[in-house]
């Protein structure tokens, strides 16, 4: 009776240590991925004329890079390509107008157009080998978990996968 007494003890007590810890983990990546757009924030306002930031993308591809939306100078929605490593002549940062481009609604209404899905889960702008780019994760029809990337120019088909 005082084994079994002391066994749920110790497991509370080691759940409780796993939840912390946890807890801490989750705060410290949360932390750690506001400094990040932050950082791409002033790094956008700094090489463009951003003036008002509206959003901030967050890719994780073969390049990663924090896409800042907002309004320039001229009172034109931009995006501002931040690539996560540090600026420098091969890994420059890309400034377009998004008029130029699809927006976040057409790229989902060409996934959701052309394959059965059942869940949008996330839309997010990036860009791989200096091609702007939509990446949209979704549940398709057998339950996997897919990525389909369109050109932010046209929206073109780059490439799709499913895991």
């Amino acid at each position: 009776m005082k084994f079994a007494r002391y066994s749920s003890i110790v497991v509370v007590i080691a759940l409780l240590i796993f939840a912390i810890l946890g807890f801490d983990s989750l705060r410290t990546a949360i932390s750690e991925k506001n400094e990040r757009q932050q950082s791409a924030i002033k790094a956008a306002q700094h090489y463009s004329d951003i003036k008002q930031i509206e959003h901030v993308y967050t890719y994780s591809g073969v390049d990663s890079y924090d896409v800042v939306i907002g309004i320039s100078e001229e009172d034109e929605r931009i995006a501002v390509w931040v690539p996560r490593l540090h600026i420098t002549k091969s890994n420059k940062l890309f400034i377009r107008k998004l008029e130029d481009g699809i927006d976040e609604q057409q790229a989902i209404d060409i996934v959701t157009n052309k394959l059965e899905t059942k869940k949008i889960v996330s839309v997010t702008l990036g860009m791989e080998n200096e091609v702007p780019l939509w990446e949209i994760t979704y549940i398709d029809s057998d339950d996997s978990y897919c990525y389909y990337y369109v050109s932010f120019d046209g929206g073109e088909f780059l490439k799709r996968y499913c895991i």
